[in-house]
């Protein structure tokens, strides 16, 4: 500013000079010129469209209005790393502040084994709360390209009674080395991970990053868990959907405020500020970030929670006990199929629980068991009717020996199979000529 203040009272001698003297063209200063004396405002606007590329506000707009920097929106610093320098916000929360419905430190009540169990076949057995880290990134797409980037990591971890978010803000492509060596600084310590698509997003984007800056990654070598498939298990058909948000709404008590952005609009309002340093925003997705760190955190106490209550109103409690089925935890499974056939909110939820309840029993050995279920769904023409009409005729077959009544059994489900079924209707043919041959030789 004194710089420019010196060069207006040279013009204004200059000025002077000119108009007493009259000199020419050739006389007169440089920047002035000799035809027609120019204003002083016009000689000051000339000057600052030659001292800074901006154009000059014709509205008499103040220097006030100009777009904000990054550090008079956000409060973080510079951290120097030995890749060079990046940018890094630090957050912390007492373990006692409430996300929603629930506290941050309620974490530490979770059953880990069985969340681990739930979350993936993650075996938690041994992990406390200090083992976990949770993390969220905004990205400057939804590709996984190598034109993708990460440009801020939300890193959230407990110690010490306090929950910590770190999060790392990429200011420039360049500084993306230093970036992502802060980051592997802070996740170094931790065991275990937890995303929300973070398998098929989060991770995978990282790795590509880490690649493309020749640096060695090791998030594949630490336990995750990625809350997305977990929470659509618990939701399936109880949620319009399982996105972050929805969750927030209808199960976490999460309401976001007015300076949240919109997760489309992320990426344009971000490559904004790459552009021309316009910070305007930047505040905002900050927040949104810590939110989604925070609500993840609350997410996993409350699938706690969910496990443990068995609410079939709002857990979908056969959706969970198949997933047991699948990975061949079979007590589990029975707990949440007992608990669904009961308390199904639908006779078609009820029916299914039972018919797998029915196949746990025989996988079991409690073949009585299975048969009263199957006989019940058989009545009722319930769920899984062709298959229990199956199972009860290898009942009679093979352990009862009551050939007449399996015959008749195998009849009346000829009678149910439908035209496309043609499959079904020959393995149910063959069935009924063995049991034929058998009376015949009985």
């Amino acid at each position: 500013m004194d710089d420019l203040r010196e060069r207006l009272r040279r013009l204004q001698r200059a000025y002077g000079a000119t108009r007493k003297t009259g000199c020419s063209a050739d006389d007169a200063p440089e920047g002035v010129p000799a035809s027609k004396p120019a204003s002083i405002r016009e000689q000051l606007e000339r000057i600052e469209q030659r001292s800074s590329r901006r154009p000059v506000p014709r509205d008499g707009a103040s220097e006030r209005a100009r777009p904000p920097r990054l550090k008079e929106v956000l409060q973080g610093r510079e951290v120097s790393t030995p890749l060079g320098v990046c940018y890094e916000v630090k957050t912390a929360y007492r373990e006692s502040f409430r996300h929603g419905d629930h506290r941050i430190g309620a974490f530490r009540d979770v059953d880990m084994e069985a969340l681990g169990l739930f979350c993936g076949g993650v075996d938690g057995l041994d992990a406390q709360a200090e083992d976990f880290l949770f993390m969220d990134l905004e990205t400057t797409g939804l590709s996984l390209g190598t034109g993708t980037y990460g440009f801020l990591i939300g890193l959230g971890y407990f110690r010490e009674g306090t929950y910590h978010i770190h999060q790392l803000f990429l200011r420039d492509f360049d500084e993306e080395p230093a970036f992502l060596c802060r980051a592997q600084q802070i996740m170094a310590p931790f065991r275990h991970l937890v995303t929300f698509n973070g398998k098929t997003f989060d991770i995978p984007l990282l790795e590509v990053r880490f690649m493309m800056c020749s640096q060695p990654e090791t998030l594949r070598e630490k336990a995750s868990w990625d809350l997305l498939y977990p929470a659509r298990r618990l939701w399936y058909d109880r949620l319009e959907d399982c996105r972050l948000e929805t969750i927030e709404r209808e199960r976490l008590g999460v309401a976001r405020e007015g300076q949240d952005i919109a997760g489309d609009q992320i990426p344009r309002t971000y490559f904004r500020y790459v552009h021309d340093g316009d910070a305007r925003d930047m505040d905002r997705i900050v927040y949104h970030n810590t939110m989604d760190v925070l609500t993840m955190t609350a997410l996993a106490v409350h699938m706690d929670e969910s496990l443990k209550e068995k609410d079939p109103a709002r857990t979908n409690l056969f959706s969970v006990g198949k997933y047991y089925e699948k990975q061949g935890i079979q007590g589990m499974g029975t707990e949440f199929f007992e608990a669904a056939s009961s308390q199904g909110p639908s006779h078609q939820e009820k029916d299914r629980a039972l018919f797998h309840l029915a196949m746990q029993h025989r996988r079991g050995g409690r073949f009585e068991d299975a048969f009263r279920i199957w006989k019940g769904l058989v009545e009722r023409e319930g769920y899984g009717f062709l298959a229990c009409c199956v199972e009860i005729a290898k009942h009679l077959e093979h352990r009862t020996r009551e050939y007449d009544q399996a015959i008749g059994l195998v009849l009346h489900a000829l009678e149910r199979v439908g035209p496309e079924e043609d499959r079904v209707r020959a393995d149910l043919d063959k069935r009924l000529s063995r049991l034929k041959r058998k009376k015949g030789t009985a």
